[in-house]
């Protein structure tokens, strides 16, 4: 693949959280790793959890978008912020994909409980119609996490 050609594609995983994707770059992606089963219940209550020898701040999504978080949720995603190391707990194993940068929009101001946690959202060509990937941007998750004071 050519340079051009290269640069016309981001690298990302998704991920669903409740009915919606999101994406992540993967630059920002640490490792995508299983939930370890030592943990306690009651580290999700905390939002932070340690990890090898490292503090890690779960981001619970469903909870800044007002939905129920599942009862089980294996997978872990470690991203490395400018706040730190974060952790998003998901049911599914993400998949890893090349987003054409054409397909990135800015989100309309309509949607705006999505719009806490991201700002542009790909359109993707599935079977007979499209579905929204929200390209989770991962300051405002944690402005949306200092709000409501967790």
């Amino acid at each position: 693949m050519n340079q051009r050609a290269e640069s016309d594609l981001m690298r990302v995983i998704v991920f669903a959280i409740g009915p919606h994707l999101f994406a992540l770059p993967m630059k920002v992606v640490v490792k995508i790793s299983p939930r370890p089963p030592e943990l306690h219940p009651d580290f999700d209550d905390v939002g932070l959890l340690d990890l090898e020898g490292e503090t890690v701040r779960l981001l619970r999504l469903e909870q800044l978008l007002d939905l129920n978080a599942p009862t089980t949720r294996p997978f872990l995603i470690l991203v490395r912020t400018p706040q730190g190391l974060g952790g998003i707990q998901v049911t599914e194993l993400p998949n890893m994909m090349e987003l054409p940068m054409a397909t990135i929009q800015t989100l309309p101001d309509a949607s705006t409980m999505l719009r806490r946690l991201s700002q542009y959202v790909a359109l993707w060509h599935l079977g007979n119609g499209q579905q929204p990937i929200f390209l989770l941007d991962l300051a405002l998750t944690f402005d949306q996490l200092a709000l409501k004071g967790r």
